[in-house]
């Protein structure tokens, strides 16, 4: 019959015999055994328990959900009558009773005055010296908005000058004094560790003469790449003439342009180190100070092989030259600008033009 086991034992689908469910017979088994109870351990109870409980309790509103467990049964003689449901204005009270008759502000016929009661006082007198010493009511002031206009208060309308009449108008305020005197020993700190630094890293400044002298050279160099520059012809047909006049054009832009830095400038810092090469000396400008990391390494760099003599010094020079940075206006900001032309003064042109015929 379909379904029914195969003769032989237990056999699941895939033929294999399945396992009994029950164990298998043993002597050991017949054997009474004593039935071990599991201990049972303590109950856990949750120490927040109270807590909770109270707060439950507390937020718990009887007959919210689904209303009273029994609900009184209307009587019959309650029934509901025709505008029962309406509002009703609540009853007037009665102000006086009617038993009593209200009190009238006229004496009555039966009241007597007090006799007997008599002043020295002189009224005519009193009166005219409070009208001679009195001073006249002043008139509110007020003002209109044309002549037929309608009257405005004038102490509220913003047109009398209180503000100005106070004390402490014009007075600077303590806050503002307290953040200038902090800003100023700010600046007082900060320029005094520049300036050690610039001690240490034996900075030099400028003096006003070199200043001047340096501008002068500048101006001086202008006036001369000017002059060429005029001397030009008109017609240029020939292109070493246009390369001529574009170099000229070039130098003529950048000395414009270091004159216009260094006369915005009034403080300018350089490095001064010295370096004997052969029979002369040069003086080699660099920038302590500086904001720009890529124009420093530079700088490093061509001092390294200049320093070194791995390498053709005046091209070097030249190099160092371009990449000089001035450090200006030591109390706020730094500005740079490549000098492209100071080896025409303080007489570095004629040692580099020593230094190259060597």
């Amino acid at each position: 019959m379909f379904g029914s086991p195969p003769p032989g034992g237990l056999f699941s689908v895939s033929g294999r015999r399945a396992k009994k469910p029950y164990a298998e017979e043993s002597i050991s088994n017949l054997l009474p055994r004593l039935e071990e109870k599991p201990v049972k351990p303590p109950r856990y109870i949750s120490i927040y328990r109270p807590s909770v409980k109270c707060e439950v309790e507390k937020n718990k509103a009887q007959w919210k959900t689904m209303g009273p467990a029994k609900v009184a049964v209307p009587s019959p003689k309650n029934f509901l009558q025709k505008h029962s449901k309406e509002p009703k204005l609540p009853a007037r009270k009665k102000e006086q009773d009617p038993k009593k008759l209200p009190e009238l502000s006229v004496p009555r016929r039966t009241d007597r005055p007090v006799m007997g009661i008599q002043s020295k006082k002189n009224f005519i007198n009193t009166n005219a010296i409070a009208v001679i010493t009195g001073l006249p009511k002043k008139p509110q002031p007020i003002y209109v908005d044309r002549r037929q206009g309608d009257k405005y208060l004038l102490e509220t309308s913003g047109l009398l000058p209180k503000y100005i009449k106070k004390k402490d108008y014009g007075v600077i305020p303590k806050y503002v004094t307290r953040r200038n005197e902090e800003r100023e020993r700010a600046q007082k700190e900060y320029e005094t560790s520049i300036l050690e630094d610039l001690r240490k890293k034996a900075m030099k400044r400028l003096t006003d003469e070199e200043r001047k002298t340096l501008l002068q050279g500048l101006k001086k160099n202008w006036e001369e790449v000017h002059r060429e520059f005029q001397g030009l012809p008109v017609e240029m047909d020939t292109i070493p003439k246009r390369i001529n006049k574009e170099k000229l054009e070039i130098q003529m832009k950048q000395l414009e342009h270091d004159i216009d830095v260094i006369e915005k400038h009034k403080v300018i810092y350089i490095a001064n180190e010295f370096q004997t090469i052969g029979l002369d000396t040069v003086w080699i400008c660099s920038l302590i100070l500086s904001t720009t990391t890529e124009i420093w390494n530079m700088f490093s760099y061509h001092m390294a092989l200049l320093l070194t003599g791995q390498n053709d010094w005046p091209k070097i020079l030249c190099k160092t030259l371009e990449t000089m940075i001035l450090w200006f206006s030591v109390s706020s900001k730094v500005a740079t600008s490549s000098v492209l032309t100071l080896w025409s003064t303080l007489k570095i042109s004629a040692e580099i033009q020593k230094g190259s015929s060597l």
